[in-house]
């Protein structure tokens, strides 16, 4: 599934939010983000992801250790790698960085895209999709 599709998104948008819902059979999800160019080698980029708590509310989704579901700061273009999956054979599924989530994964998930660098108008080029595993 495409959340962000690859495309120059502006710093002034930032930050960026992509709600996606998750079919009842998924069990976890594979992340994959791009960070392909830049206007500024200042630049920055986080991607964090948060779960529907009611209403409007959106709470940061949690590891099984509490900390926070996000990706290492990018600051230039690479690719990285995250697998979501619920306590258990994760590490069957991929030799990349895995999260056990406490829980089973929320069904209301979004992306939240941060962008930072020295000038307003700058861009970043980069995509974010998701793997749903089973």
């Amino acid at each position: 599934m495409v959340i962000f599709p690859r495309a120059a998104y502006a710093q002034s948008l930032s930050p960026m939010t992509k709600d996606f819902t998750l079919p009842k059979d998924v069990r976890g999800l594979r992340f994959n983000l791009i960070y392909a160019a830049e206007t500024n080698a200042a630049s920055t980029l986080d991607v964090k992801f948060q779960y529907h708590v009611h209403d409007s509310t959106w709470a940061d989704l949690l590891t099984s250790a509490e900390a926070g579901i996000d990706f290492v700061q990018m600051t230039g273009v690479a690719n990285q790698t995250l697998t979501v999956y619920p306590t258990g054979p994760a590490e069957e599924l991929t030799t990349a960085p895995t999260l056990s989530a406490l829980f089973a994964l929320p069904r209301q998930i979004r992306a939240v895209a941060t962008m930072a660098g020295a000038g307003g108008t700058d861009t970043i080029t980069f995509s974010l999709i998701a793997e749903e595993l089973y």
